[in-house]
């Protein structure tokens, strides 16, 4: 009997705080480029951030293409032009109080915000009524525990207690002025199946459903009315034999073929790490565009100005697809998504990059 054995689930949420890092606040300070320097040659792993690298055991595509093949060398500069964070070094421990789902979290410095992902392993087996079962409770109810927790908490809580916490350890404080969706962006990658067929999938038979059932984390898909599966599908082209779909602010993942061996799950799981760390990039780099679209460029600081550059860069550079960065057609549609295409491609062409993006 076919069945689900493992699924990962991310969600994903960054805050923009430009203003207070521009001005050179923050311990460390990563606005502007001499501070971010100091910080990413003394980010060695002994204090509170590291290189994001740093303790990890796995070679990062997402890194080797932003920074070159041997990435854990990049120059301080290079990393400055590419926005590269810090990672937290010690995170707080979270468990889930419900059975088979392991938790995991991460804390980034960016140089203009803040971002924070928590991950969920669901371990089958299980069929797809009780995937989306699961997968709407671990949405909507308080299902994690933590030190300092007198109950458990929703994922939205947890989620908006670590920006907090990441902002205090950068600012001293929360900072009530900071710019950032307040829905999280999600995805969900199935790493481990058996006996599941490889079969073409066609508007609303049961994969639709499921895909669409991981996007949104319901289980409403299963039986009511889905979406156009057209619309909602990626091009199979730049990964041959995954399905990629993307509703809203959901994404998810399917590639029954390489899931039903631990080779190809473990290299679905790099592609799932790959996509949290494109998606939080995106994220706080548009929050910051829309942070910045509320002034005139020019009436800006210089160190503003300086701090917007490379931002508004790499969204030209993400949303065109270019060969030395990570980008992918997630990444593309969050930009489209975010209604700020226009207003990126003003900012560029006051901050001297010719071109909208395109």
């Amino acid at each position: 009997m076919s069945s689900i054995d493992g699924v990962t689930i991310s969600w994903l949420r960054t805050r923009a705080l430009p203003l207070q890092f521009a001005t050179g606040a923050g311990l460390p300070c990563l606005g502007r480029q001499g501070g971010y320097f100091t910080a990413f040659a003394g980010a060695a792993g002994a204090g509170a951030w590291r290189k994001p690298w740093i303790g990890e055991t796995s070679y990062s595509y997402f890194w080797a293409r932003a920074l070159g093949p041997n990435y854990v060398e990049a120059s301080a500069d290079k990393a400055w032009k590419r926005q590269v964070p810090l990672r937290g070094q010690a995170p707080p421990i979270l468990c889930a109080a419900v059975r088979d789902v392991d938790l995991m979290q991460t804390v980034f410095a960016y140089p203009s915000g803040v971002g924070v992902a928590v991950t969920a392993k669901l371990m089958g087996p299980h069929d797809p009524t009780a995937l989306l079962a699961l997968v709407g409770r671990l949405a909507d109810e308080p299902f994690v525990t933590g030190a300092g927790f007198t109950k458990p908490r929703a994922i939205a809580a947890v989620l908006g207690g670590l920006l907090d916490d990441a902002e205090r350890a950068l600012l001293g404080t929360a900072d009530p002025g900071s710019v950032g969706e307040l829905e999280p962006v999600t995805i969900a990658t199935v790493t481990a199946t058996t006996d599941w067929p490889a079969a073409v999938i066609c508007q609303g038979d049961g994969v639709h459903r499921l895909l669409e059932g991981l996007c949104q984390l319901s289980a409403a898909p299963l039986t009511g009315s889905v979406g156009n599966l057209t619309t909602e599908l990626f091009d199979e082209a730049s990964r041959p034999g995954t399905t990629r779909m993307a509703i809203g602010s959901g994404r998810a993942i399917w590639s029954p073929q390489r899931s039903s061996t631990s080779a190809g799950g473990y290299r679905l799981g790099c592609y799932h790490e790959n996509q949290i760390l494109a998606a939080l990039q995106a994220s706080v780099l548009l929050d910051t565009a829309r942070w910045a679209s509320a002034y005139q460029v020019s009436s800006l600081g210089g160190a503003t100005q300086q701090l917007l550059r490379p931002v508004v860069n790499l969204l030209g550079m993400l949303y065109g697809k270019v060969s030395d960065m990570y980008a992918s057609a997630f990444v593309r549609r969050q930009i489209d998504e975010s209604g700020l295409v226009p207003t990126i491609g003003q900012q560029r062409i006051e901050l001297g990059f010719s071109g909208r993006l395109s």
